[in-house]
Order: structure tokens, then sequence, then C-alpha cells
């Protein structure tokens, strides 16, 4: 379900739109062939929920987000 919001987000919002983000951060960590240790911190989003678009964004005539 994931993908089709980020996806869904990539194509509709506009900069300065408020968003709200939940989910969780998972630290991945890892050693390379080279022996240096590597850490990665991964996003695991469970909700976006968006908010109203910003004045200039307004201004701009961007399409609002479709119900």
């Amino acid at each position: 379900m994931w993908e089709a919001q980020a996806a869904f987000a990539a194509e509709h919002l506009v900069k300065g739109q408020a968003v709200t983000f939940a989910g969780r951060l998972e630290p991945r960590a890892w050693t390379e062939r080279e022996g240096n240790a590597r850490v990665a911190i991964e996003v695991h989003g469970v909700d976006l929920e968006y908010g109203a678009k910003s004045r200039a964004a307004a201004e701009d005539g961007e399409d609002a987000i479709p119900a």
C-alpha cells in the first residue's frame, strides 16, 4: 500500500504543501567487502495525510489534490 501512496504523492504534491507522515525508521547495518562498517536508515511509511497547499502554490494555479 505504501508504494501507491508514495507514487500518488510524487505526482500530486506541490512544494510548500503540508503533509503528515506516520511510520517507523528502521536501521540497517552491514560491513562492506573492504571491511568498512556501514549504516542506513530505512523509512517505512504507514500513512500519509495531505494538507492545504501553500499560498504561492495556490496562486500559481497548481491543481488541487483530488478527493
